[in-house]
């Protein structure tokens, strides 16, 4: 099985490349439509801006192709903080259009979530049997808030506004950095490769 990275030349991928390869997968580094075709799995790994992600997507030419994949749930997708945000209809960061899987919006934090949080797990088999005293390292600017969303498997214990993950079959989103959150984070990634 070959896991595709999402490379949009915005943010070391490096990370994530080593602890995929810690657990003895063969990853290839996808920039285009055609890339995407030769991988069974993807993982969005990301730090950046909305609207600089999204035009990213659209340049290289993988934006309609991995959206129609997500929204039809044909490829097993894990997207990492933006790679999570994009997943909604947009940000209050810019203007454009996000993949829309789930609707609503990014919101800006008032001041910057930085650091470990223990998250509040809901039902979710990708996300079961995760400790409750297991902490997670996030550090964003934007967020999505969480009334209540269908698919929302976790809110974080340090602010219950802010959703941390979310699944509908096999598309999932989650605001921490798992390949930064030592044994916690490569446990939830391990389940995705596995799933």
């Amino acid at each position: 099985m070959t896991v595709g990275i999402i490379d949009l030349n915005m943010c070391n991928v490096q990370s994530i490349i080593n602890v995929l390869n810690r657990l003895n997968y063969e990853v290839a580094l996808v920039q285009s439509s055609v890339e995407l075709q030769n991988v069974n799995k993807v993982i969005f790994p990301g730090v950046g801006s909305f609207d600089e992600t999204i035009y990213r997507l659209q340049h290289s030419g993988l934006f309609n192709v991995l959206r129609s994949e997500i929204l039809n749930e044909n490829i097993p997708y894990f997207g990492i903080c933006i790679g999570m945000q994009i997943l909604f209809e947009g940000s209050s960061e810019g203007i454009l259009n996000g993949f829309e899987k789930f609707s609503g919006s990014c919101k800006k934090l008032k001041h910057s979530n930085i650091g470990w949080s223990k998250l509040h797990w809901k039902n979710n088999d990708l996300f079961l049997n995760n400790s409750s005293s297991d902490k997670f390292y996030f550090i964003h600017n934007y967020y999505v808030p969480t009334p209540t969303y269908e698919g929302q498997t976790s809110c974080s214990d340090a602010n219950e506004g802010i959703l941390t993950s979310i699944s509908s079959g096999c598309v999932h989103g989650v605001q921490f950095h798992p390949e930064k959150s030592y044994l916690a984070g490569q446990k939830i990634l391990q389940k995705f490769l596995e799933s």
